[in-house]
């Protein structure tokens, strides 16, 4: 009966250790975003689109877009800003990159490579805490800007 009850408890032991060795213990941080980028929508903004520039224009149009850059940090820094296209993949997702040569990816029309056409300080400075306004021209174009 004492080796029974040994068993018992030796077997209910080993299988408690085996779940707490399964459960780990995981600890993380909220990163702090150094920058934030809003999109200054101009009047010809579609309707319901307010994450990103969707103009309604007319083919060969420029217009002068503006994005507010903020920095969050309580240091000076530098914002690298690059154009670029937008590509897409043979499984339909989409890429952004200034230029890339690859047989797994291309701009449907050249004509919407925006790396070609947007004009565009390529960075900013910016104080502890400061917003700015960084214009970017261009035309009919499909990309975005990387930071």
């Amino acid at each position: 009966m004492k080796n029974k009850i040994i068993t018992i408890f030796l077997s209910v032991f080993i299988l408690v250790l085996s779940f707490a060795g399964l459960a780990a213990m995981a600890i993380s941080e909220v990163a702090e975003q150094t920058i934030s980028v809003k999109p200054i929508l101009p009047e010809n903004q579609k309707p319901g689109e307010t994450g990103y520039f969707h103009m309604l224009v007319n083919s060969g149009d420029r217009q002068t877009l503006y994005m507010e850059i903020t920095n969050n940090k309580e240091e000076n820094i530098t914002v690298a800003l690059l154009p670029a296209n937008a590509y897409t993949r043979p499984t339909g997702g989409i890429f952004y990159a200034e230029e890339i040569d690859s047989p797994e990816t291309m701009i449907v029309d050249p004509f919407f490579a925006l790396s070609d056409y947007l004009s565009m300080s390529r960075e900013v400075r910016l104080k502890p805490l400061e917003t700015i306004r960084v214009p970017a021209s261009r035309g009919c174009h499909t990309g975005t800007v990387l930071m």
